[in-house]
């Protein structure tokens, strides 16, 4: 090809690429560095397939309801690969219970997909797909055990079944045609009756039926359309299946230019929040920076739970990871959906619709379940907009109303329009989440938000770093939370911290109500203090033993003291919780604050910690906290 007409086909490519990577961006939020990820990946494949000999993989890992399936096939309609696009659900029984739906290579023959050309293919819900137990043992996979030909190179042993066929038609044939040269005697009514069909009949432009047309289509690999087919005579049909049994060219299916998406949710390596399927209450960011932690690695050692060394091979080194959706793609996905509604309304019946920053906010608190995805914020906008505009509408045209405000009562659990001249109508709405949080009294509250600033001040102190969050008032279960910051390395100084930090909270209540009103709730904190303790004695060898400590070890060698480690646990633990009650009393001014702050918006930020802390003490926004071990090095050396 000339090299003008290749630098011109490139410089389309790019700018359809380019163009491609705006529109995904327009549907799609918080994902900007997948999409370009995703496209950047099929470049090649794009402008110059004739250098594809095998299959582009690209593999899309991600918690559910992150935009995986639906981006795949928005770009597959965006490429203009509409009607060359398979769609493959690999638990094994979606696709069809038939025979063709046993593998991977008879649902692609059945595709508009051609052998040889470009293609797009979904293998999605992967994850449901799997060749081994968690014990490393062989499980037996009744279908799609050929996806990884599909994987390898592309090629598939076809089913020689094929051959038979086609020998059948060509038998058929030449047995029609004996009986031609010797038909049974002649009945002179029949003949006569038969040729005045025949004379009444027009010349006849297809020869063979549409579906044996497509039988042969598939079967010889014939590039030509089915009309083409259909109008061919006999004797050319019969001469091209002779020489395909001849030369067998159709022993191998080949499928090397295709671009195949593997898709699935690896809940193991999103373990720290993929359970968490009813927290309602921790920030959208919270969960978004801990799974950009999520790399390759983590993928790779999942995979290997579920499939063979060389399987995970097949699929390459190209995982794009997604991460949890942050709290402004939330925000703008509410927005955008709440638009269209209301749009739709507007355009249908001329009354006009804002929706107020409140309302937006309202939604997202009862509808954001930040390890879930999109599907329940989709599902809480149908709930509250799919019948309330009509009512509004109704009064709205009853009342002369062109333009209406919308917010959320919340105390009432009601849609309220504001008219420009101050007239009012309310609907009731469901807002489970607020009903929840109704449910805890100012006394209750008050407790938890002591306790909380309990944890969230020796957090400040002593690792100097705000926490990423702080509330109180949550409806995912009756108390509150304080999100610690961590470093990747636990160090004995870090172990000690983590302790005092434990047993701040009932400190903090032991210090206001005192010890004979101080709570039950510490008894998960205590139990994690407890634990830190043990094992900064028995495995870490921080204090007074060197060697590991076990019980019921059936190794000779073990050292099963845990009498001599129990007085030295308990100790420790005292030492920690002391520690945290004098941070308290140094500290009872920001204390005070903080506990202010919880009671009346249920929500500090990390932001607004580092606020409050700064006139009595210099802390960060960081979220890692691990030891300088960089700069200790370099005092050592000096």
């Amino acid at each position: 090809m000339d090299n003008k007409l290749i630098h011109e086909r490139f410089i389309s490519g790019r700018q359809k690429l380019d163009y491609i990577k705006s529109e995904l961006k327009k549907d799609f939020f918080g994902i900007d560095d997948v999409i370009d990820r995703i496209v950047d990946s099929l470049e090649c494949w794009y402008l110059l397939p004739e250098a594809i000999v095998f299959p582009v993989i690209v593999n899309l890992w991600g918690l559910t309801g992150v935009g995986k399936t639906d981006l795949v096939r928005k770009l597959a309609v965006l490429l203009g690969f509409k009607d060359k696009f398979v769609e493959i659900q690999m638990d094994g029984f979606s696709n069809g219970s038939g025979y063709r739906e046993n593998s991977i290579s008879a649902i692609l023959e059945g595709s508009s997909i051609q052998e040889g050309e470009q293609g797009i293919v979904l293998l999605d819900e992967f994850q449901r797909f799997r060749t081994i137990e968690g014990n490393g043992a062989d499980i037996k996979v009744e279908r799609y055990q050929d996806v990884w030909m599909l994987l390898g190179n592309g090629q598939f042993a076809s089913d020689c079944s094929w051959l038979s066929t086609l020998e059948y038609h060509l038998a058929q044939e030449d047995y029609w045609d004996d009986y031609k040269e010797h038909p049974a005697p002649p009945d002179p009514a029949k003949e006569a009756a038969k040729e005045a069909t025949e004379e009444a009949k027009k010349p006849k432009r297809f020869k063979t039926s549409i579906w044996q047309a497509q039988s042969f289509k598939k079967m010889l690999k014939l590039k030509e359309s089915l009309q083409e087919i259909m109008e061919w005579e006999k004797e050319y049909l019969v001469q091209r299946v002779r020489e395909c049994i001849k030369d067998q060219s159709g022993l191998t299916l080949d499928y090397s230019k295709v671009l195949v998406f593997v898709c699935g949710n690896l809940d193991e390596a999103f373990a720290q929040m993929s359970h968490k399927t009813e927290d309602c209450d921790t920030d959208a960011d919270v969960y978004y920076k801990l799974s950009k932690k999520i790399s390759v690695f983590n993928v790779k050692q999942v995979l290997k739970t579920r499939f063979k060394p060389e399987q995970i091979a097949r699929m390459g080194n190209n995982h794009i990871i997604y991460p949890s959706l942050s709290r402004i793609a939330y925000q703008q996905i509410i927005e955008r959906t709440c638009r269209r509604y209301l749009d739709t309304v507007n355009e249908k019946t001329g009354v006009q619709f804002i929706a107020e920053p409140q309302m937006l906010q309202e939604i997202y608190t009862n509808s954001v379940f930040p390890t879930q995805g999109t599907r329940p914020v989709f599902s809480s906008i149908h709930k509250i907009l799919s019948s309330s505009p009509i009512q509004i509408v109704l009064w709205a045209f009853d009342n002369n109303v062109t333009k209406v405000s919308l917010t959320i009562d919340v105390e009432r659990s009601m849609l309220c329009a504001l008219s420009e001249d101050g007239r009012q109508f309310c609907v009731p709405v469901i807002l489970d989440v607020n009903v929840q949080k109704k449910k805890n009294s100012i006394d209750f509250n008050t407790l938890v938000a002591v306790h909380e600033a309990g944890h969230a001040i020796v957090h400040c102190v002593t690792k100097l770093v705000a926490p990423t969050e702080v509330k109180i008032n949550i409806a995912s279960f009756k108390g509150g939370f304080t999100s610690l910051v961590d470093g990747e390395i636990y160090s004995k100084d870090c172990v000690e911290k983590h302790i005092a930090i434990c047993f701040a909270g009932l400190v903090a209540e032991e210090l206001v109500f005192g010890t004979q009103y101080r709570s039950t709730g510490a008894e998960s904190d205590i139990g994690l203090g407890t634990f830190l303790a043990a094992r900064y004695v028995k495995l870490w060898g921080f204090n007074g033993f060197v060697g590991t400590i076990r019980l019921g070890s059936n190794n000779e060698w073990a050292n099963t003291e845990i009498a001599k480690a129990a007085p030295i646990i308990e100790e420790l633990c005292k030492q920690q919780k002391n520690v945290a009650l004098d941070i308290l009393r140094q500290y009872s001014k920001p204390f005070e604050i903080l506990v202010h702050q919880l009671i009346a918006n249920d929500t500090v930020t990390n932001e607004e910690l580092v606020v409050i802390m700064d006139p009595y003490l210099k802390i960060t926004q960081k979220d890692d906290v691990t030891p300088p071990y960089s700069h200790i090095w370099k005092q050592h050396q000096q």
